[in-house]
């Protein structure tokens, strides 16, 4: 899933949503939102980065049956590219991103069930804050990085929403790494995501 831009300077969003039903999983690519940053840079000369631009995707699930107390079997990533498989990404700018999980069922957002259900995201690439979880480093063009490698329905969820569609829903923001841009962008990211990203980007 993907949205195109030759706009440089900017920052992107992209949402993926994966439908489930407990006995029955499906994936479902249902809306793209996009939204457009140009800033300005101080120099001699004109100073072009690059465009804008990402896909994110995920495996097909390994589980046919999806019912609670079992994983899904299915992982989520992100790549630096107009394609999935990485190949297109000629005067992409490198990017720094950002993502939030929600869960839905039969279409809305429900706050409750969220805590019963496990994401694996590896915790050494990502700072959480809230529900937001923002990478920590940045991607060059070409590059992907995993999101979450699989999720786990807890025992806890019963047979509360048997029958009903559960949708993981996994929103993307995404800026580019030169001009500092996070700092005017992500002004409330976390200070030690910031501190980190500033030492990188040195």
């Amino acid at each position: 899933m993907n949205g195109t831009s030759s706009i440089s300077n900017q920052t992107q969003k992209v949402t993926l949503i994966f439908a489930i039903a407990f006995f029955v999983f499906v994936i479902l690519i249902v809306s793209i939102s996009t939204a457009f940053f140009s800033s300005s840079a101080t120099g001699q000369g004109q100073i072009a980065l690059g465009e804008l631009d990402f896909c994110i995707s995920s495996t097909d699930a390994q589980n046919s049956v999806v019912m609670p107390y079992m994983f899904v079997g299915q992982t989520a990533s992100i790549t630096n590219s107009r394609n999935q498989d990485g190949s297109d990404y000629q005067n992409l700018c490198n990017i720094l991103f950002k993502f939030s999980i929600y869960v839905a069922i039969d279409g809305k957002v429900d706050k409750d069930i969220v805590d019963d259900i496990d994401f694996y995201i590896n915790n050494a690439k990502y700072i959480k804050s809230q529900n937001e979880f923002y990478y920590l480093g940045f991607l060059t063009a070409g590059q992907s990085e995993t999101i979450f490698n699989d999720a786990f329905l807890d025992s806890q969820i019963g047979n509360l929403y048997q029958g009903k569609e559960i949708n993981f829903i996994i929103s993307v923001d995404a800026i580019q790494a030169e001009n500092d841009a996070y700092k005017d962008l992500w002004s409330d990211a976390p200070i030690e995501w910031t501190e980190q990203i500033e030492s990188i980007l040195q």
